[in-house]
């Protein structure tokens, strides 16, 4: 079987590493050339636990996300000769009330019996923080998980290329065009058709851009930028930080630390950093963490995610094409459940059951033909 995967962030990449272990497939994947992927800009924090959205659709999916890292990590640490950017180091919860922390310990304590990934739970007072992390507001109070963990993007997707590219994957560089024959997706780059008996569609936000205008596709644009820090400090063993804020802290190994993201609409594929933005991670980043603000500046990282306008994920077989499968729509979760989104086309490509219900994410209602509408 010839298998061909459009696009070489986490998920694309995940596929192809899954998909070059199994006998008589071949497997081509493109990759388009250029800055702006979501993933290798991305510093993830996986720990979908805590969350208070009453989403049952998508922490379903960022669950069974979670658990699949503890599956693949092990795998890929064996066969990488790279980092994997993946560590499980903890997460801290940060809110200003001792009441708050103790809501929180009640939500996450029930989804222990169906995540025991979670792991342990321990409160952190107002002196225990100070003790631990002086840098951070002396009036925080935290709540410890044991099982989140921290994932950085450029890595993770670095170490499941070398794996499948030496299994045999085909990478090839260049923008990729999708052409519609009969009931059937056909691939082309650079005026060459790939000739595929399956589809992989894992293109991230240039998706719509990848068909004709016969094809509804909805899934839009959304920028985000990151700022990453040196705070003069050794980073590596600390937790990832979630203060009640729309940016969190992912430390990682070394004086490294990543502090955002933005959620930025309307941007397009603008890649540029801007001073409003990074003003406002800065100074609320800073209303937690005062003792940062002596931070050099390392970079700063821009990417673009895809997300629908239902901020529904999509997986599953594209119901114009018998031989294409996408999954899409990830948004700001794309590292948590990116790797798992990929475990699921690909055994659909295999014809494999899946564990989830796929009807919570249905291709159609993202992805159809515009007479269909």
């Amino acid at each position: 079987m010839k298998i061909t995967i459009v696009g070489g962030g986490i998920v694309g990449m995940t596929a192809a590493y899954l998909l070059t272990k199994e006998a008589d497939i071949e497997v081509t994947l493109i990759d388009r050339e250029g800055a702006g992927q979501s993933s290798a800009a991305a510093s993830g924090i996986v720990c979908p636990w805590v969350s208070k959205r009453r989403n049952k659709t998508w922490y379903r999916l960022a669950v069974e996300g979670a658990r699949f890292y503890r599956e693949l990590i092990p795998l890929l640490e064996q066969e990488a000769t790279v980092d994997t950017g993946y560590k499980q180091t903890g997460a801290l919860i940060l809110r200003d009330q001792l009441s708050k922390i103790v809501e929180l310990q009640e939500i996450i304590t029930e989804r222990l019996e169906e995540a025991p990934e979670i792991g342990e739970l321990s409160i952190l007072d107002e002196a225990d923080i100070q003790n631990r992390y002086p840098f951070l507001a002396a009036e925080l109070v935290g709540l410890f998980v044991s099982g989140g963990a921290r994932v950085d993007g450029t890595n993770l997707v670095a170490a499941l290329q070398e794996v499948a590219l030496r299994n045999g994957l085909k990478l090839v560089k260049g923008t990729a065009v999708l052409k519609r024959k009969e009931e059937q997706l056909q691939v082309w780059v650079n005026d060459n058709e790939l000739i595929a008996d399956k589809i992989i569609l894992a293109a991230g936000a240039w998706l719509g851009k990848m068909f004709d205008d016969d094809v509804f596709c909805d899934i839009d644009t959304q920028k985000g930028q990151l700022f990453h820090l040196n705070p003069q400090q050794e980073t590596g063993e600390w937790p990832v930080m979630m203060p009640a804020s729309a940016y969190s802290f992912v430390p990682f190994d070394g004086q490294h630390l990543v502090i955002g993201a933005s959620h930025e609409k309307g941007k397009d594929f603008d890649l540029a950093p801007t001073i409003g933005e990074l003003n406002d991670i800065a100074t609320e980043s800073l209303r937690f963490a005062p003792g940062w603000r002596d931070s050099q500046i390392i970079e700063v990282r821009t990417g673009t995610r895809a997300y629908t306008s239902d901020y529904t994920p999509v997986i599953g077989q594209v119901p114009f094409a018998s031989n294409a499968y996408v999954a899409n729509g990830l948004g700001a979760s794309g590292l948590t459940v990116g790797p798992y989104a990929a475990k699921i086309v690909a055994d659909l490509v295999l014809g494999r059951d899946v564990q989830i219900d796929l009807s919570d994410y249905p291709v159609a209602q993202y992805l159809r033909l515009r007479k269909e509408k």
